[in-house]
């Protein structure tokens, strides 16, 4: 049990990473273009709150995790 936790949290983490990345590729793209389309702002919105889902998720396992190793 506790190396599959260990496994799943190093698989949260590359993916937090790969969030991370993205965000951040996207803030270059609206600040090389200066602005963003008011059409584009709902795909904006859904884009990052499936991401801050993504988080809340991975933070809660890290809760599990620390939960595991506190009592091991």
């Amino acid at each position: 049990r506790f190396f599959y936790l260990l496994n799943d949290a190093k698989n949260q983490f590359q993916k937090v990473l790969d969030l991370h990345r993205f965000i951040w590729e996207e803030v270059d793209k609206v600040k090389s273009k200066g602005k963003i389309r008011y059409c584009d702002l709902s795909l904006n919105r859904d884009t990052l709150m499936e991401i801050n889902n993504e988080i809340i998720f991975f933070k809660s396992r890290l809760e599990q995790v620390d939960n595991v190793l506190a009592n091991e």
